[in-house]
């Protein structure tokens, strides 16, 4: 309805979340999950996300958004020191199934030119190990214990329901998501696709005509 391509991903198209005993990932069983960013595996992860309820009968399960870009800044604020280890000591992340494998190997933040804060990446499922003998290894999983804390500190956190038919699009970027855990006694099923915000930005300003195309040239 949008118009805007969906990002490609070798996994799976549209990823179809059902609980499934067989799975190998986390999504498939009916445990919580903590707020998490997908495919930091990528060097450039999807910036944007969209999940769609299909059925939602079992009780728990409610969704959580964490406005990362919040919690950054005010980490940032608080312990800057801290901050600064997470933008440039690089980690690992990898997610795998009997296809494909993705790795990227990246900094939890991206800062842009201007310093600003412009993507966080975040995955206790898919994060690797450091190096142990690193020589900033300790500082970094002080910064890294202090932005976990933050992440799952209420004060951040939105919790709602999602309802057969509703749906929930999210910057990938900056926004971690994740559910608590639910009773797997009856039908739930979730489907999620990913795109680029630089599409939807671009579809926004066409339609508001602040991206007008470029007047037709006379041939006379």
């Amino acid at each position: 309805a949008l118009g805007i391509p969906v990002r490609e991903l070798p996994f799976d198209r549209v990823h179809d979340v059902w609980v499934d005993p067989a799975g190998y990932n986390v999504a498939h069983s009916a445990v919580g999950i903590p707020p998490h960013s997908d495919f930091p595996s990528y060097a450039w992860p999807p910036s944007g996300q969209l999940l769609h309820m299909l059925v939602n009968d079992c009780p728990g399960g409610d969704s959580i958004a964490v406005d990362g870009w919040r919690v950054l800044h005010d980490l940032r604020a608080e312990a800057p020191e801290l901050f600064d280890v997470l933008t440039f000591e690089p980690v690992g992340f990898r997610q795998f199934s009997a296809s494909c494998e993705t790795y990227a190997r990246q900094p939890l933040v991206r800062v842009n030119s201007a310093g600003e804060i412009a993507g966080l990446r975040f995955s206790n499922q898919l994060m690797q190990p450091l190096d142990p003998t690193g020589p900033s290894v300790d500082r970094f999983y002080e910064a890294y214990r202090t932005l976990t804390a933050m992440l799952l500190d209420d004060r951040y956190a939105q919790r709602f329901r999602l309802e057969a038919g509703d749906m929930l699009m999210t910057h990938g970027h900056r926004v971690l998501h994740g559910r608590t855990e639910f009773q797997p006694v009856g039908r739930r099923h979730l489907q999620d696709i990913y795109f680029e915000f630089d599409d939807v930005m671009g579809l926004l300003s066409r339609l508001t005509g602040e991206s007008a195309p470029p007047p037709e040239r006379s041939h006379s």
